[in-house]
């Protein structure tokens, strides 16, 4: 079976193909948030300016807010769009544990950049869109996370990739319950969960 990102960019892309009154350029980042710190999924790993620090940038009149410096590849289709998510998916940090041999430790997400014109050339004015294909990592009871495959004690590094993940879905919480309009999670238990 397809996942959503795949099946959100073929209907993407099916859309496209039907609006023939209109050009579009279609670009697409890839990034990890790992332990607080953001990498480009799209570029060589093994490259020095992958170490980079990159800075959360807003666009009135454009983009938006998007991450200024993660690499933007231009895509024409959706198999081009696919190869993108797919390679990058590949280079995402996994390690194993008790509860599973390939454990994304880290969110993702895979960001499509959309420019709209009329082909007739009547109006000069540009539409941009964008649509985020969000991976978040599980949330990690340490206690079971933390007993590796052979019986061992995890180690310090998959204890802080943990604490890191659970940190960044509590604050991923607190900020989605009050923007869907629901009541906040904290205020209605006595506790954010």
């Amino acid at each position: 079976h397809r996942g959503i990102a795949p099946r959100a960019i073929n209907q993407l892309f099916n859309d496209i193909n039907s609006r023939i009154e209109f050009d579009f350029k279609v670009t697409c980042t890839y990034m990890e948030i790992y332990n607080e710190r953001i990498f480009d999924l799209l570029t060589d790993l093994s490259s020095p300016d992958q170490a980079a620090d990159y800075t959360i940038a807003e666009e009135k009149d454009g983009r938006g807010t998007f991450v200024r410096g993660l690499a933007e590849v231009e895509v024409r289709d959706e198999n081009s769009t696919l190869n993108l998510l797919f390679s990058g998916g590949l280079s995402r940090t996994i390690a194993t544990h008790k509860l599973n041999k390939r454990s994304n430790r880290s969110h993702s997400i895979f960001t499509i950049y959309l420019q709209q014109r009329q082909r007739s050339g009547v109006s000069e004015k540009i539409v941009h869109s964008k649509l985020h294909l969000v991976d978040l990592a599980g949330s990690e009871r340490l206690k079971k996370t933390m007993d590796s495959i052979d019986g061992s004690t995890g180690d310090e590094v998959t204890r802080k990739e943990s604490m890191a993940i659970n940190q960044s879905l509590t604050y991923w919480s607190s900020a989605w319950w009050p923007w869907r309009g629901g009541v906040s999670r904290t205020s209605r238990t006595g506790r954010a969960s």
